[in-house]
C-alpha cells in the first residue's frame, strides 16, 4: 500500500525576507561576532598574550630610551588598540598606521603582524586562541538559529 502525504506551509517569504535582509544579518553579525573578536584582539594586544612576531632588540633598546619599560608588540602608546573598533563593513581602526601594522612592509619594517584573529571555511586566521573563536562562532550560530526560527514562525502568521 502506497500513502502520499502532502504538507502545506503558508510562509510569507517577502516578510521573512525583509525581517532577515542583509542589513539585520549585518546586525547580528556586529554584535554577536565582530564586536567580541575586536574586544578579544585588544585584550590579547594589551597583555602581551595575542601571539604576535616579538619586537627585534633594537626596538625594544629604542623603546628604553624613550622611557617605554615594557616590549608589548603593537603596544607602544597605546593609539593603536583605542582606535580598533566594529562596523557593518568590518574592524576598523581611526590611525592610518593599523593597516601597515597587520599586513607589513615589502621590506619588512615593519613585519607582519595580524593582530585580529578569526574564522573563515572552518580555517583560523590571526593570532588568538581557537576556542575562543570557537566559542564566539557556536555561540552565534544557536543564535542566529533561534532568530531564524521565530521570524520563520512569524512569517506563517
Amino acid at each position: 500500500m502506497d500513502l502520499e502525504v502532502k504538507t502545506i506551509f503558508k510562509i510569507d517569504f517577502k516578510k521573512l525576507n525583509k525581517e532577515l535582509g542583509t542589513s539585520k544579518l549585518q546586525k547580528e553579525l556586529l554584535k554577536e561576532i565582530i564586536k567580541p573578536i575586536v574586544d578579544v584582539s585588544k585584550k590579547n594586544i594589551k597583555s602581551g598574550k595575542a601571539n604576535l612576531l616579538p619586537l627585534k632588540p633594537i626596538t625594544i633598546q629604542n623603546r628604553r630610551n624613550e622611557g617605554i619599560s615594557h616590549d608589548t608588540p603593537l603596544f607602544k602608546t597605546g593609539k593603536l588598540v583605542k582606535s580598533l573598533y566594529a562596523n557593518t563593513r568590518g574592524i576598523k581602526s581611526s590611525q592610518k598606521y593599523a593597516k601597515i601594522h597587520y599586513d607589513g612592509t615589502p621590506n619588512k619594517r615593519p613585519p607582519a603582524r595580524p593582530y585580529i584573529g578569526y574564522r573563515s571555511q572552518g580555517n583560523f586566521f590571526g593570532p588568538h586562541n581557537r576556542g575562543n573563536l570557537n566559542k564566539l562562532y557556536a555561540d552565534f550560530n544557536k543564535k542566529y538559529i533561534k532568530l531564524l526560527k521565530r521570524k520563520l514562525r512569524e512569517s506563517r502568521k
